[in-house]
């Protein structure tokens, strides 16, 4: 049965002792822990509503071009269809 490496004290090469949540308990009092995860959630965030509201943008602009829009669509579709080595 694997032992679940996350609830022990095991270091390489001795054997581990069981602590339970010990190990979660003391990461979230690690405050370089706290901060990393509140500036993923900050930088989710902006990222998430830069992206929404740049597509947004473009797909009401691709809306009102009346010429060329074919070729619009096809240049921004052009990086999904072209593989990446």
């Amino acid at each position: 049965m694997p032992s679940a490496l996350a609830l022990s004290d095991k270091i390489i090469g001795k054997a581990g002792h069981f602590v339970g949540v010990q190990n979660f308990i003391a990461l979230l009092q690690w405050p370089v822990f706290v901060q990393t995860v509140l500036n993923s959630f900050i930088f989710t965030f902006y990222a998430l509503l830069l992206k929404v509201g740049l597509g947004m943008a473009l797909a009401l602009l691709m809306q009102h071009i009346v010429r060329g829009k074919n070729f619009f669509r096809g240049a921004m579709l052009l990086p999904f269809i072209v593989p990446t080595p």
